[in-house]
């Protein structure tokens, strides 16, 4: 019961966290205008790591252009990272100038990656985009709505490609929280490596001293894979997705087997 009041409480703080995160304001930017904010120029002043007073003054000045890039649709201001989108360095090439939320995700800076297009994508590769949208957010300025793209239309109204992609996202998010609080009651089980290949997995007790006992739990995620780990019960129990191991008896806290379980908190 205080499981699934829990896990109500995420879900709705999830979805009132997301949508939190969708811009509802800021105007609304071409392709064109986005292509038009880029500084290929090399850059001329060193500034290290951090934001430097010289740059901020040359800023002001004009002697920089603004960078534009955009993320899931939305359109930032990201001049203040010159050290990193000024120039024709990788993060230059790729995200400036553009929507290249494929990239954030996979990694790939070539043209085929630096695109719009996250079809094909998983659910944790878009809540990885999000994730970064949600960086840029944090540090730069926020613009607009990039309309004509992926996620916006030409009037700047969310296409399906951007339902969809919310909608993907919270689903992860709802599982993240979920699987959390999961976890502390039913956590990971310890490992450590034994001789010949083996690996030793047990259960501590409880605070109170109550024993806990190994099972190979295994859950179905939002996106269909099955994922698998080792996790601490504090019943004998068995069912569908926590079943025992095999060798393991059913009453024992500690196991010995060839192949350690996905998911157990190593211990060396």
């Amino acid at each position: 019961m205080r499981l699934a009041v829990t896990v109500a409480v995420l879900s709705s703080c999830v979805y009132a966290w997301l949508s939190s995160r969708t811009p509802t304001n800021g105007r609304i930017v071409r392709l064109e205008t986005l292509q038009a904010h880029i500084d290929r120029r090399p850059l001329d002043v060193v500034g290290g790591s951090t934001w430097t007073a010289y740059e901020e003054w040359t800023l002001r000045l004009g002697a920089r252009r603004r960078v534009w890039l955009s993320i899931a649709g939305e359109v930032y201001d990201v001049t203040r990272g010159s050290r990193f989108y000024v120039g024709n360095g990788t993060y230059a090439m790729c995200f400036t100038g553009r929507d290249a939320s494929r990239a954030f995700a996979t990694g790939n800076f070539t043209d085929e990656g630096c695109v719009d297009d996250v079809e094909g994508l998983s659910y944790d590769e878009w809540a990885a985009i999000r994730q970064w949208a949600d960086t840029m957010r944090e540090k730069y300025t926020f613009v607009g709505r990039l309309a004509g793209g992926a996620f916006y239309d030409e009037s700047g109204a969310p296409t399906e490609m951007k339902e969809r992609f919310d909608t993907g996202v919270a689903a992860v998010l709802e599982e993240k929280a979920k699987d959390r609080e999961r976890r502390k009651m039913y956590p990971d089980c310890a490992a450590k490596s034994a001789e010949d290949g083996y690996v030793v997995y047990w259960c501590n007790p409880t605070s109170d001293g109550t024993d806990r006992y190994p099972r190979n739990e295994t859950r179905s995620r939002v996106d269909g894979s099955i994922t698998t780990r080792c996790a601490c019960f504090p019943d004998m129990s068995v069912g569908e997705g926590r079943l025992s191991f095999n060798g393991c008896q059913l009453t024992a806290t500690q196991c010995e087997l060839k192949r350690p379980p996905e998911s157990a908190t190593r211990v060396t």
